[in-house]
């Protein structure tokens, strides 16, 4: 049960993750697996304990863009425990990851015999509402270069790991932008030593540099990582970059 403890918001569960120790089922996703769809009932929540899951709005055009990046400091699906079943957004696994999932009503169950778990659940939704909300003002405020700067770091700090196995087209694609406007932005920070690229992958190899390039956005952001690292009591590790003593 090691990946068990590896999700942040289970460990928020403490004593109380054993009622729903028996509901939790190892899940592996695939890269490009669709969750939810938007207006779909929201039958399984997941827990990731390795890789990423991108939540994006759907327009009447057929485009999408990211609104929320969830890793294994929170849930997907998590609020239809508490009575918001239907999906709001597309949710996809933009990379192979492992994941607890667990039936919508045995999580509801549980939530209502144990107001830790449902005050966990809650900050779940919370958490995500905040980083959309940022997110969104980001699009509005700042640049390709400093939103594709803050993607990256947030990325890698959820992969806990340097390495992004994505083609470029994605990266586009998370950000609501033309791929004619990433790739030249992809190129220059290759010759500018922050990133190698590779065959449908990217190395950040400045991650100090990246960070500089970012906007302000990231460090926000990176505090709602933190918030949960305080409630679990597990420090996140941050690739390239010591964790501050005391979290």
């Amino acid at each position: 049960m090691q990946l068990l403890s590896r999700n942040l918001i289970l460990r928020e569960f403490g004593a109380d993750l054993d009622i729903i120790r028996n509901d939790l089922a190892a899940t592996r996703l695939r890269a490009g697996q669709v969750l939810n769809e938007p207006g779909e009932e929201i039958r399984n929540i997941y827990f990731l304990a390795e890789g990423v899951v991108s939540k994006f709005t759907v327009f009447e055009t057929g485009q999408e863009v990211e609104c929320v990046l969830v890793g294994r400091n929170s849930a997907v699906g998590g609020l239809s425990a508490l009575g918001f079943a239907t999906a709001l957004t597309r949710n996809v696994s933009i990379f192979d990851a492992q994941a607890w999932s667990i039936p919508r009503q045995r999580l509801a169950w549980a939530c209502r015999q144990s107001p830790r778990i449902a005050e966990a659940v809650s900050r779940t939704g919370e958490d995500q509402m905040r980083y959309a909300i940022r997110v969104g003002a980001c699009s509005a405020l700042h640049g390709i270069e400093q939103r594709l700067s803050r993607w990256l770091l947030s990325c890698s700090t959820l992969l806990e790991r340097q390495d992004i196995g994505l083609a470029q087209e994605l990266f586009a694609k998370v950000l609501g932008a033309q791929r004619s406007s990433i790739n030249p932005m992809l190129q220059r920070f290759q010759a500018d030593g922050l990133i190698s690229l590779g065959r449908s992958r990217l190395t950040i190899v400045d991650r100090e540099g990246l960070h500089r390039r970012a906007c302000e956005c990231y460090e926000a952001l990176e505090l709602r990582c933190c918030d949960a690292e305080r409630r679990s009591g597990t420090p996140y590790p941050r690739p390239g970059i010591a964790h501050p003593a005391g979290g």
